[in-house]
């Protein structure tokens, strides 16, 4: 069963417990996101904070990525203007950067 598969399966009422979690990692991702984007760091310590967590955003993004583009889907975002985790998103892209040419960092398998 592939990753989008495994996400549809987990988005039904029984499944509350799993989506919850992964609203909960998205949310605080989000806010992280937001207040990169506002600035709320100052320089010093935007680059210890990307230091710090860049692999952590990086390996966050690419395990829920199917799971964020099957709610973008559902709210029908994969045809128009994106909201949903899109904080997250650009503070991936901040991620990408400070990670540079280094490789990827890869999730474990669970």
């Amino acid at each position: 069963m592939d990753r989008k598969a495994e996400y549809e399966k987990l988005y039904t009422p029984s499944a509350t417990d799993e989506l919850r979690q992964f609203d909960t990692v998205i949310y605080r991702s989000n806010l992280v996101g937001m207040l990169w984007a506002e600035h709320f760091f100052s320089g010093k310590t935007r680059q210890r904070v990307m230091d710090y967590i860049h692999k952590t955003a990086i390996l966050s993004w690419d395990c829920l990525k199917p799971f964020i583009e099957f709610i973008r889907h559902k709210r029908g975002e994969d045809q128009g203007e994106v909201t949903y985790a899109l904080p997250f998103e650009k503070l991936v892209r901040e991620a990408e950067k400070r990670l540079g040419n280094q490789a990827r960092p890869k999730p474990s398998k669970f």
